[in-house]
């Protein structure tokens, strides 16, 4: 025979796969540090890309001008400053992916922890129903 409040118990915990809980229980297949690492990974990648992108447009901007001042420039000067900025900006970005990385975790172990005790509630019931 069928138990009603199993089924309910299982239709409560679908709700929160399928909804509010699906992204929590995705960040709670990693472990925090591990999914600390694989979101500095990412800003890694994307802050490195959109910087190039930025200093491509900054020159593309100017290139009639640098074209005219070329042989004045101070092309070891320009690239230094041009890999500190990106070494600055990379460094407070993966700064605040750090914080809100473990946040962001913090806040799935959170809101997981009803879900995994209701969880346990209902492979109890059913053990005990078997």
């Amino acid at each position: 025979m069928i138990d009603e409040n199993r089924v309910k118990s299982m239709i409560r915990l679908a709700a929160y796969e399928n909804g509010e809980g699906g992204k929590d229980l995705a960040v709670r297949r990693y472990s925090c540090r591990d999914y600390v690492v694989l979101s500095m990974v990412r800003t890694f990648f994307m802050t490195t890309v959109g910087y190039i992108l930025l200093v491509l447009l900054i020159f593309l901007g100017n290139l009639t001008a640098f074209m005219e001042r070329l042989n004045d420039i101070d092309i070891i000067g320009l690239v230094t400053w041009i890999l500190v900025g990106y070494a600055a900006v990379l460094a407070v970005y993966l700064v605040i992916t750090v914080g809100r990385g473990l946040h962001r975790y913090q806040q799935a172990e959170r809101s997981t922890a009803a879900y995994e005790a209701e969880l346990k509630r209902l492979k109890k019931a059913t053990e005990k129903a078997s």
